[in-house]
């Protein structure tokens, strides 16, 4: 009689060894699917009025905003919301230069704080300078 009950704890006792190799695989294959999720990948152009564009490769969780990534990466002046200066170049209100952004190319309809980044995007930061209605009349 021991010995059956000997044998039978050695095999529940084989069994779950067995078995556990098979949760940890999973959960390992879980963790990097929720990594792989995690880690995104942008392109981010700074283009300040004068000089070259700063080109930089960011990474990102789904669900940032675009506001938050580029302060991540960059040195930005912001108020509530509205980018005042990045890397140190400021906006210039006697020139009519403002930072404006675009998303893939097209101006974003939002502020950089409700747009959220998704994977493979180019965000583009340019600081503009815009022109006074008589300017673009006469144009």
């Amino acid at each position: 009689m021991k010995k059956q009950w000997l044998l039978l704890l050695t095999s529940v006792a084989l069994l779950g060894a067995c078995q556990q190799p098979a949760d940890d695989k999973a959960a390992d294959q879980s963790s990097a699917q929720t990594e792989k999720q995690a880690k995104q990948e942008a392109t981010f152009s700074i283009q300040p009025l004068e000089g070259e564009a700063e080109t930089k490769q960011v990474t990102f969780q789904e669900g940032d905003k675009v506001l938050d990534v580029l302060k991540a990466n960059f040195d930005v002046e912001e108020d509530k919301g509205f980018v005042k200066a990045i890397n140190g170049v400021s906006q210039d209100e006697d020139k009519q230069a403002y930072w404006m952004f675009y998303v893939n190319g097209e101006m974003a309809p939002k502020g950089a704080d409700q747009i959220e980044l998704k994977a493979g995007d180019k965000v583009e930061w340019k600081l503009e300078q815009m022109q006074a209605e008589s300017e673009s009349e006469a144009a």
